[in-house]
């Protein structure tokens, strides 16, 4: 009996000290950080907050491989009875395409990265603000911690990244936070982005979850340092890109971290050849900023191609701008994210690089978002027909994006709107004979939906305002499906529709004209 009792004992210590080391050093033969024989099995024992004990199902996505990396994600959120903070699941879908497409090589000869995302099994009370921030200016995480305690397996520890989808983090409105560049915990908090004052839109969501999770992955916003804004590190982990995505092809919506390493020089910046790029690189658009538009980003179409770098209207020729308004003319390091990603640290015995503390300020905020401009419409086409002119475009794949306003112009310069649509395409009828260039303008909502008086810089330096009540009804009217969307973004059915109901919008810069001819 005492043999057996011996046994017993024996037995569960093995297993503790097995769950233990599967945290801490088991064998990962992908260096992913997770073990080998959580992998082998498809499941792992957790303890749930309520003491019960129960396998975890670590196969939902596909049966798992030692030789292939996976990342999970243990995901949070807190909502109350108008509204949830639970992301979009579009938005998650997002960012694991962009990882199951990810150039990182595996042992089994295949490339990508399968990310899993586990919901908690229930929300968490609605707090207006999570945590406080300490006088040095670094998050103080007492609260999410004590939050994690109740919601995340301790099991899981130091494999799973653990993530809350918050209302909010501070009175500044900053996006989110990782509790370390090289660490496994990290906040979203959108709440003050919302057009309706609650939910952000899908991109912003997605965006958000991969800037923050890069931090974790151990990125900076200059990738490799902490330069933002530079106009030649296109990456998720730039505030250029993490709402709103990468331009490529004319398109921007891609979420995605840098693939490559091209370097600027501020002091030797090129109008005609942009970053100087060869190949496919010049498929990439990119953002910038130039003295003469103050606090507002500009958008180009190409990093290859012409750059108008201090806004001069100049064409050609070398210029010196501080495009990233950094305060200095220096050199720009570029920096491939997805060369650099770690997966272990330094409080796993695998730990590769210590951890660094992310100061609040150095996050994005509501009021620097509104700064960063919109990129005109792409690929618009005029073509006649029997009933007049069709202007077709390809869609902005932005939730703010409600709407797009068709503008014709003729050879003698003058403009006239043709119509204001949420489709993608336009019908002119019976256009008088003649020569005319045809526009698109998309038309958008500032995050959080402030008036005019609560921003920080002129707004008319985004692009043409729309504020008054009747233009803004007209719109919805033309709009419906589009203006209700991002109004009601993750209201529940309690809440009251049109509780926050957009009150300005902006009109991105003209897309690129196509001309006919109406004989």
């Amino acid at each position: 009996m005492k043999l057996c009792i011996r046994m017993l004992v024996l037995f569960v210590l093995i297993v503790f000290v097995s769950a233990s080391e599967a945290a801490l050093g088991a064998q990962i033969s992908d260096g992913d950080g997770v073990p080998d024989a959580w992998k082998k099995s498809g499941s792992v024992t957790i303890t749930l907050s309520s003491g019960s004990v129960q396998r975890l199902d670590l196969t939902k996505d596909g049966p798992l491989s030692a030789g292939h990396k996976d990342v999970f994600v243990w995901v949070a959120w807190m909502e109350d009875a108008i509204h949830t903070h639970k992301p979009d699941p579009e938005a998650m879908k997002k960012i694991q395409s962009a990882f199951a497409d990810a150039p990182i090589a595996n042992p089994d000869g295949r490339t990508g990265i399968r990310l899993h995302i586990y919901y908690n099994s229930k929300s968490l009370p609605e707090v207006p603000v999570l945590g406080t921030i300490n006088n040095d200016g670094t998050y103080n995480w007492t609260a999410f911690d004590a939050l994690k305690k109740l919601a995340f397996p301790k099991e899981l520890n130091n494999v799973f990244h653990f993530c809350i989808f918050a209302h909010d983090m501070d009175a500044e409105h900053h996006s989110g936070i990782s509790k370390y560049i090289g660490g496994y915990d990290f906040i979203v908090s959108l709440g003050a982005f919302g057009v309706n004052g609650h939910v952000a839109d899908v991109e912003s969501q997605a965006g958000t979850f991969m800037h923050e999770l890069g931090h974790n992955l151990s990125l900076r916003h200059g990738g490799g340092d902490d330069l933002n804004y530079k106009p030649n590190y296109l990456s998720v982990m730039n505030y250029f890109f993490q709402l709103s995505g990468i331009p490529e092809n004319l398109v921007t919506g891609n979420f995605d971290y840098s693939r490559f390493s091209v370097d600027e020089d501020e002091h030797q910046l090129d109008r005609k050849l942009g970053l100087n790029v060869n190949g496919t690189l010049g498929r990439y658009g990119t953002q910038y900023f130039c003295l003469a538009k103050g606090a507002v980003s500009q958008s180009v179409d190409s990093i290859g191609g012409p750059i108008d770098w201090d806004c001069s209207g100049g064409a050609t020729g070398i210029t010196s701008q501080d495009s990233n308004a950094d305060g200095q003319i220096t050199s720009l390091k570029g920096f491939n994210d997805w060369e650099h990603v770690q997966f272990v640290y330094a409080k796993s015995t695998l730990g590769v690089a210590p951890v660094i503390k992310v100061l609040v300020r150095d996050e994005l905020s509501v009021n620097e978002a509104n700064r960063i401009s919109v990129p005109p419409v792409p690929n618009v086409l005029a073509v006649g027909v029997t009933s007049g002119v069709l202007i077709s475009w390809k869609r902005i794949p932005l939730d703010r994006v409600v709407a797009y306003k068709v503008i014709r112009k003729s050879e003698a310069g003058t403009e006239q709107e043709v119509g204001i649509t949420e489709g993608s395409g336009l019908l002119d009828k019976d256009p008088p004979k003649g020569t005319y260039s045809y526009f698109v303008r998309g038309l958008y909502t500032l995050f959080g939906n402030p008036p005019r008086d609560q921003v920080r810089f002129h707004l008319e330096d985004l692009g043409l305002l729309i504020e008054g009540a009747n233009e803004i009804a007209a719109i919805r009217q033309q709009a419906p499906k589009s203006m209700d969307r991002i109004e009601t973004m993750g209201l529940k059915p309690k809440a009251t529709k049109g509780l926050a109901p957009v009150n300005l919008l902006v009109e991105t810069s003209a897309s690129r004209p196509a001309s006919i001819q109406v004989q």
